[in-house]
């Protein structure tokens, strides 16, 4: 049996993998309940506890109270998703940036070597530098892109890299970067498609900045797909996955405006305009699209579930989520 330590577990790519999993009699999910006592205001909608409490990744006492817990007959993994996440929200919160994703990296890092663990690191494609890639393949790029973080997002990430990299040995880790992911209200707190779901769903026309240019493309998709990916990789033997970079996604990208004309689609709207401010031509964001080219060298043969190339139902998917969230505020 792999047992699991997965932090962050009340965010949209714990809750994901989790969900994937739960019927899986190979796996084991370590229960951190009587240590979840860790909240931000991103846990809250109108004064009101939405997402779940978790355990503080930067919390030394609870960390050794859980690595009291851990039995060592088991292969023990590590998955470290826990992180201040969103350029915008980085920029704002530095200090809360570094110390999550930073040092608390390290102190997970600290925690897996006392436990022989494998680590798991989800780190970012804000790691790369867009000046970089945006010169090849028209913005496309695989995992061996120049890396050149220009976020505080990018730069703490990254630093959680190299501390994964310096601490640990080759066989005992790999890093994810996933690429464009969005999933339910209220686990999924950052991805532009569910802020401007809930925008709609609000009726809220204050608008939201989108620094994209309707025409470029994108890949996005829902967080199932991440968990799908990483799911396969974990069922084999560590070995033959560790030592590497993946970055995750469908391969499969489109235009940005495709997701605009679904979202009016099934919020019935008649101008997502009203909703949303597309910053004029000259501001466009360099957007890239990240291929997962080491994953499929591994796995050649994979081929993701039929949901993830259905967009309107991930889309009416997370509308239903945000819906449902409201309703429990009633």
């Amino acid at each position: 049996m792999k047992k699991i330590l997965i932090t962050g577990d009340a965010g949209m790519l714990a809750n994901s993998f989790i969900s994937r999993i739960n019927n899986d009699i190979n796996f084991e999910i370590i229960n951190t309940k009587e240590f979840e006592f860790y909240t931000n205001d991103f846990h809250y909608i109108k004064n009101k506890l939405v997402k779940k409490k978790e355990f503080d990744i930067t919390n030394e006492n609870i960390l050794k109270q859980i690595e009291k817990k851990i039995n060592n007959e088991h292969e023990l993994i590590i998955i470290h998703t826990a992180a201040y996440v969103n350029t915008d929200k980085c920029e704002k919160y530095s200090y809360e940036a570094i110390k999550s994703n930073v040092y608390g990296t390290q102190l997970l890092i600290d925690l897996a070597k006392k436990t022989n663990a494998n680590f798991v690191y989800l780190s970012t494609t804000a790691v790369f530098d867009p000046d970089n890639y945006m010169k090849l393949n028209n913005g496309t790029f695989d995992e061996t892109a120049k890396i050149n973080p220009k976020t505080i997002y990018g730069l703490t990430k990254y630093l959680g890299e190299v501390a994964v990299k310096q601490s640990l040995n080759k066989d005992k880790y790999i890093i994810l970067k996933p690429v464009f992911f969005y999933g339910d209200a209220p686990n999924d707190n950052s991805s532009m498609l569910r802020k401007i779901l809930e925008k709609i769903y609000l009726n809220d026309k204050s608008g939201i900045d989108v620094l994209l240019n309707p025409d470029i493309e994108k890949d996005y998709c829902r967080c199932e797909i991440f968990a799908d990916m990483l799911y396969t990789m974990l069922c084999c033997d560590f070995n033959y996955i560790s030592g590497e970079d993946y970055i995750i996604s469908r391969n499969k990208p489109k235009k940005f405006k495709y997701y605009l004309d679904i979202i009016e689609n099934i919020t019935e709207i008649k101008n997502i305009n009203e909703y949303i401010n597309i910053i004029k031509e000259g501001d466009y964001l360099q957007r890239h699209n990240g291929i997962s080219s080491n994953f499929y060298k591994k796995f050649p043969e994979y081929k993701l579930p039929e949901f993830a190339y259905n967009d309107v139902l991930g889309l009416k998917t997370t509308l239903k989520s945000i819906k449902d969230t409201y309703n429990t505020l009633l």
